[in-house]
């Protein structure tokens, strides 16, 4: 990688319609940002962001401004020309007014507060002194352009970007304009041959962008080079030349050599944007579920030094050990408020704020996968029941789930002959794992006597892998939940169901403990949201279809219109606020 120069600069350019001049060109340029050759860059593939701020000049008496509804316009165009190279042009605020009459009239030498954070895009009407330009003004960026030359083909404002991003002039070393002395400005030291056989240390120190020698006089090349000046073709579309012609488009090249710049040089840092590409990744749901927690980091970040990090939380989070740590873990938190959703974030360097909203509300319960059962029977035999996970809308949605039936070692099993769990789907040499697309599997419970941890894990489209829920679920005999067995009856007529109608009756224990299951502290116990609820019913085809969900205030009920095939054999699974479970197979005449 050759060495690449940012020279820290005061632009105060001319941009003519057909014609774009940056002044008087420097011959030797500060070089305040130098890439050590023994270290080579290489590129990332975030999208790396700059502040812009526009500040508008008008008259004393605040007219003769730029027109401000424009200004989407021309971030529009600027970001046409840098996104390709993953640059994103991000506009700090929205922009303000100066009103003075010298500076947008006779715009020399500014001299006025800068906005922090963005290089300040000047927009004025007229230049008293066009093609100056200062260099080695400290941290300081500023562009001034010409309005009228805004929105022209020759991407002005994009030109004087990039150079604020560590580009040169194309033609650099063998500018002249014949407008001076003759042969002004070439420099056999610093321009490039026209065969490229010094371009990676001669011209713009860009390889992919031909020699260039913007030279009207040929004369002006020393003879005692030898050039073959026929050779010379150079890119007279490329915004940094000064070719009157149209201007659209950066190199390969310089695109690598901005975000060299961007990732690296402290001068760029403070004006480099998040907004645009950071974002925190980590889980959007966490709920009561025991040592259900979640590491949170930050995505899409490339920073010259490693920056600061501050994590808070609130609601029904909290944040387990260091919080300026780059990595956070963070859990639900009982005595939070009673907010639906809850919030982290995450300071960066005092002043980058990122914020991701988490969901600690969660329906049917904290500790259970809906469709998941703390019970059920094997006397049906090998019967396919469904398990979702209700998705989520976030900005790292998730992909992929992961799901796994590990068998309780503990457990005293009374008949582990039988067919174990497994998921419909999976692989004969691991059926107890299984991952789809979507949010749902359909276990196959088999028939052996056992208890089981059933999980889920999601697989954000960032990569990240983490827990969304697990439940524990014994199989023939109830030993998580001995209240479950005989808690609640339920009658089905008719069965063989006609015409699509079924009658329900609910016949509930006398008893309300222990199965009332409020105790919110313990899993496998429904939360106050179920406990709202009187009877809620779902029904199942064989493979695993959901064909009807509802919940019925009364204990005894009718569901019309339910959606059956002749035939065909379906699972009813009854759920009731006394924290019953009830699971009965119909068929459909």
């Amino acid at each position: 990688m050759k060495n690449l120069s940012l020279f820290v600069c005061l632009f105060v350019c001319l941009s003519n319609v057909n014609a774009q001049q940056c002044g008087t060109e420097s011959i030797v340029e500060n070089q305040n940002y130098e890439r050590n050759v023994a270290v080579p860059y290489i590129p990332t593939t975030n999208n790396l962001c700059i502040n812009i701020a526009f500040r508008i000049f008008r008259n004393n008496d605040g007219t003769n401004g730029y027109d401000v509804t424009k200004i989407p316009a021309i971030l529009n165009n600027l970001n046409q020309v840098f996104n390709p190279h993953n640059i994103t042009i991000n506009q700090l605020g929205t922009y303000d007014f100066i009103d003075n009459s010298n500076y947008n009239n006779n715009a020399a030498a500014i001299s006025i507060p800068q906005i922090a954070n963005a290089i300040n895009i000047y927009l004025v009407t007229d230049y008293s002194s066009p093609g100056e330009a200062f260099y080695g003004i400290n941290t300081t960026t500023r562009v001034i352009v010409e309005k009228s030359a805004l929105l022209n083909i020759d991407n002005a404002l994009a030109h004087e970007i990039g150079h604020c991003l560590n580009l040169q002039h194309t033609h650099k070393g063998s500018f002249n304009n014949s407008s001076s002395a003759p042969c002004y400005g070439f420099n056999a030291t610093l321009a490039e041959n026209p065969n490229g056989s010094n371009k990676n240390t001669h011209g713009d120190l860009v390889p992919d962008t031909p020699a260039d020698k913007y030279v009207t006089d040929n004369s002006c090349i020393p003879t005692t080079l030898n050039w073959n000046l026929s050779l010379y073709n150079p890119d007279k579309s490329n915004i940094m030349s000064y070719w009157l012609n149209a201007k659209d488009h950066f190199t390969t090249g310089q695109g690598i050599r901005m975000r060299d710049a961007i990732e690296n040089a402290a001068y760029l840092q403070p004006f480099r944007s998040y907004g645009c590409s950071a974002k925190i990744i980590g889980p959007t749901k966490l709920c009561r579920l025991r040592n259900q927690n979640g590491i949170y980091s930050v995505s899409g970040t490339t920073f010259a030094t490693p920056p600061t990090y501050n994590w808070s939380v609130t609601g029904k989070l909290q944040i387990n050990g260091v919080s300026t740590n780059p990595t956070a873990n963070i859990s639900y938190f009982n005595g939070g408020n009673s907010s639906t959703s809850s919030i982290v974030t995450v300071t960066m360097n005092g002043t980058i704020v990122k914020t991701k909203t988490i969901k600690t509300n969660c329906w049917f319960g904290s500790f259970r996968i809906s469709g998941t059962y703390d019970w059920v029977s094997k006397d049906f035999g090998n019967m396919g029941l469904i398990v979702p996970i209700d998705p989520e809308d976030e900005d790292d949605p998730i992909v992929k789930y992961n799901w796994e039936i590990i068998e309780n070692p503990n457990a005293t099993a009374t008949n582990n002959e039988g067919t174990k769990p497994h998921f419909i789907g999976a692989t004969s040499n691991e059926p107890n794992k299984f991952t789809s697309n979507s949010n749902q599997a359909i276990v196959n419970w088999g028939s052996s006597t056992n208890s089981y941890l059933i999980s889920c894990n999601g697989v954000s489209l960032s990569g990240e892998e983490f827990l969304i829920n697990e439940n524990y679920v014994d199989v023939g005999d109830p030993k998580n939940n001995p209240c479950f067995k005989n808690a609640v009856q339920s009658i089905i007529a008719p069965n063989h169901v006609r015409n699509g109608q079924i009658n329900v009756i609910v016949i509930k224990p006398e008893h309300t403990s222990p199965c009332n299951y409020k105790d919110l502290e313990e899993p496998q116990f429904f939360n106050s949201d179920l406990d709202k609820v009187n009877n809620s019913i779902t029904i199942f085809d064989y493979n695993g279809n959901e064909v009807y969900r509802n919940v019925f205030e009364t204990n005894e009920f009718t569901i019309d219109n339910v959606n059956l095939i002749s035939g065909n054999n379906y699972v009813v699974n009854l759920f009731t606020n006394e924290g019953g479970f009830r699971q009965q197979i119909i068929i459909a005449e």
